[in-house]
């Protein structure tokens, strides 16, 4: 039985009888719901745009005699639709060549395809008929379901249904100037376009609103969209449908936008998977399937109106367009359709189509998440979560992403996990943030499970678990997670929950490195630079120090001052050191902060200026940087960029010297030996140049050495004196030479004594005199010898 409310849409202007009436109904709305992909599935007629088949069909070999098909034969007709059949004979049996008729872009051809014909279906007589006629009685049927496509022939008036009036007896012809070139039905309202050529304003206007600028006859492109009414063909048309009322009758074939239009009460028979099912194939490039989607959102149908605006925004089977876009997800919306509403809530939001409008964003995000919409309720949970659009609330954001959360939305159960672990609107609970990261990461949640690797991986309220960290980090890691892939990386390169494997690492690194993670490719740079086992490639290293110094990692830029500084894979450029060591510095890296101290001390590609050296070698002093320390120091006890204060060297030694710094402790020790800043006191000395000597300090092997020489807070021993200096002379001869001013002054003193060397007062008097000027232990050194001179 069929269901009397569709009849009720329906008004039929074609004078049959009641009984016909109701018949004529009922296949109205059939037809116009297998258009849209549903419909009744026992009901043998087809719609021009489906894919179906007809179920009481014959071969044209069982059927007709030779004779039979010999009028068709060679013949050029016109299917439903517009498309032009080619028929003809092969090994007896009726065959048609196909092209269809459509805008230009989505026309194809079938060849040699099977003729299929309805029982009772006549032949003889279709070469005769006008084209409208031929179009009720002939039908290209697409393949479906392992069928191949093929063409139907009709009975009597075929798609209609049955004979319409008159049609027997004379079948009247329409001249094609009265066509339209595009829906191929009679016009209402022709106009002239740009390329000369005369369209049904409506099918013309939405060619035109798909951003189409060709012409749909020649492809030719158009230079505008102006229409000019085509007075000529609207009066021939007036006059064609006064002397035969026929022809204004429609077919039941692919319209005009206006002809295929039904009553508004129909479109809400029509479900949202049929629209969704034009939506695949409009987005596709289907014509047809996009006519009558348009179609059902003009007459209102909500879900239509929601996928016309997908296709504008994505620029899906039309041209891209936020502002229609906009305008279809409003139409939507109004009538309450929650993902419309999200939608639109989005555009808003990201200034799509509109003006950006964060309080109407939450608006209709807020409609939607109080139908359910899970996204929806996200973003709500994050406008609150982030204060955006409203007052921040931690509480609300946790309510919103719990009824997201618990819809199964992955971001939300992660959003969950972050906020138990944070105490932000809940109370902190380590078992919960793990429940919720567990949840979404077992869904397949990358974010959640790198964090349940970060939670395992450093014992954040759960015993801590290297194995189960790499576990996670895999998961995300193979899921092209950046952040998870470094951390493997940094596992496999500490051996931390996997045996040490500097080679993977390097492939971690590698993987994350590739999709631009600054960290990686500072540790991939590392790795080259330092890592033998991983063939050592300073060439590479500088590679990965740029690809992260060009993001901003300060750590990158740092070590890629020190290559350029030491001609390391690259020629040396004292000048491109100091840039690099300035953007890292310039971002907190007290390694940078130091060196860029250490160019203004000795003007190394920068002018020299000691003050600007103190400034930098505060700030990394301050960061706890032991080699700024020890050098401000330095630059207190010789007065350079500061005023000279001994007891502040003394506070700068000591305090980077009992961190086990040795030069700081050979320092600290000559403060002691020469008392000053402090008492002296030859016993302190001697326990700090110990100390420094014990760590290979060739300076402090000295001056232990000459402590021993003349028993200076130790036991007088000539025999330890000795070895102590010859350990240290070869290296102190070799600095010296380079300019050293401490390394000058000891080679001195072993002249004047003899140490090491044999004895020269005149060669002693050249090495104080060339670090006289700056230390002024040798000065001491050089009076004294002329004196005794």
């Amino acid at each position: 039985m069929f269901n009397k409310d569709y009849a009720k849409v329906i008004d039929m202007k074609i004078n049959y009888t009641l009984a016909q009436q109701l018949i004529a109904r009922f296949l109205l709305i059939s037809l116009f719901l297998q258009s849209c992909g549903g419909g009744f599935s026992s009901n043998p007629i087809i719609s021009a745009g489906e894919e179906q088949t007809v179920s009481i069909q014959t071969n044209t070999q069982t059927i007709l005699s030779q004779a039979d098909i010999q009028p068709l034969v060679d013949q050029m007709l016109i299917a439903q639709g517009g498309h032009a059949v080619t028929f003809y004979e092969e090994a007896g049996e009726l065959r048609a060549n196909v092209k269809m008729n459509a805008p230009r872009g989505f026309s194809k051809t079938y060849e040699g395809l099977s003729v299929t014909l309805e029982q009772g279906a006549e032949v003889t007589r279709l070469p005769q008929l006008s084209e409208q006629a031929q179009q009720r009685r002939i039908q290209l049927q697409l393949a479906k379901d392992n069928q191949a496509p093929t063409v139907v022939i009709y009975k009597g008036a075929g798609l209609a249904g049955g004979m319409q009036e008159g049609e027997e007896k004379a079948d009247q012809s329409i001249p094609n100037e009265c066509l339209c070139p595009i829906t191929h039905e009679l016009m209402e309202e022709p106009v002239i376009a740009r390329d000369g050529h005369t369209y049904e304003r409506t099918a013309i206007e939405r060619w035109f609103s798909m951003g189409k600028r060709t012409s749909p006859v020649t492809g030719a492109k158009v230079s505008s969209t102006k229409l000019i009414p085509n007075y000529a063909i609207r009066s021939l048309i007036k006059s064609l449908k006064t002397r035969n009322s026929s022809i204004a009758k429609p077919t039941l074939g692919m319209q005009s936008a206006r002809q295929q239009s039904l009553p508004s009460e129909a479109c809400f028979f029509v479900s949202d998977s049929v629209i969704d099912k034009l939506f695949s194939q409009a987005k596709r490039g289907d014509f047809a399937a996009l006519s009558k989607l348009l179609n059902l959102s003009e007459n209102h149908h909500a879900h239509a109106q929601y996928k016309v605006g997908v296709m504008y925004e994505k620029g899906q089977g039309v041209a891209k367009d936020a502002r229609n876009a906009v305008e279809w997800y409003q139409k939507a919306a109004n009538q309450g359709h929650a993902r419309a509403q999200f939608e639109l809530g989005m555009m808003y939001d990201y200034g799509k189509g509109v003006e950006k409008d964060t309080s109407k964003a939450i608006e209709w995000y807020e409609k939607a998440a109080n139908q359910g919409h899970a996204d929806a309720q996200l973003k709500v949970g994050a406008k609150y979560f982030n204060g955006e659009g409203v007052a921040q609330d931690y509480i609300k954001a946790v309510e919103w992403f719990q009824k997201a959360a618990n819809q199964g939305n992955l971001d939300a159960q992660y959003n969950l996990g972050v906020m138990y672990g944070n105490g932000k609107g809940v109370e902190k609970d380590a078992r919960k943030e793990l429940e919720w990261y567990e949840r979404a990461a077992r869904k397949g949640d990358a974010s959640a499970q790198y964090n349940l690797g970060q939670i395992y991986a450093n014992g954040q309220g759960v015993a801590k678990d290297y194995v189960k960290a790499i576990e996670w980090y895999e998961k995300a890691a193979n899921q092209g997670d950046a952040s998870a892939q470094f951390n493997l990386g940094v596992m496999y390169g500490k051996g931390r929950g996997v045996e040490k494997d500097e080679k993977k690492a390097v492939e971690w690194y590698k993987k994350a490195a590739d999709q631009g993670y600054a960290p990686a490719q500072y540790s991939l740079g590392c790795m080259y630079a330092n890592v033998q086992r991983v063939v050592k490639n300073d060439k590479k290293a500088i590679e990965w120090y740029k690809k992260a110094a060009n993001q901003r990692h300060a750590e990158a830029q740092s070590n890629l001052g020190i290559m350029y500084a030491n001609g390391r894979g690259i020629a040396k450029d004292e000048k491109k050191a100091v840039k690099w060591y300035k953007k890292a510095a310039d971002q907190g890296n007290a390694k940078a902060q130091f060196y860029l101290g250490v160019r203004y001390e000795n003007g190394r590609g920068v002018a020299k200026d000691e003050k600007k050296a103190v400034e930098w070698y505060e700030k990394a002093a301050e960061q706890g940087h032991t080699g700024a320390q020890n050098n401000l120091g330095d630059m207190y006890e010789n007065g350079k960029g500061v005023a000279k204060d001994y007891v502040k060297a003394v506070e700068w030694f000591e305090k980077v010297a009992n961190q086990g710094h040795a030069l700081a402790q050979y320092n600290l020790a000559r403060m002691y030996d020469y008392g000053q800043g402090v008492v002296q006191n030859y016993q302190e000395a001697v326990k700090w140049y110990e100390k420094s000597a014990g760590q290979g300090n060739n300076y402090a092997k000295a001056y232990l050495g000459r402590m021993y020489y003349h028993g200076f807070g130790v036991e007088k021993n000539l025999l330890q004196a000795s070895k102590l200096i010859q350990e240290a002379i070869s290296h102190m001869k070799s600095k010296a030479e380079e300019g050293c001013i401490e390394a000058q002054y000891i080679v001195g003193w072993m002249y004047q004594y003899g140490q090491g060397v044999m004895q020269d007062h005149v060669e002693a008097a050249v090495w104080y005199k060339k670090s006289a000027n700056a230390y002024p232990a040798a000065q001491k050194a050089l009076d004294e010898s002329n004196h005794a001179g």
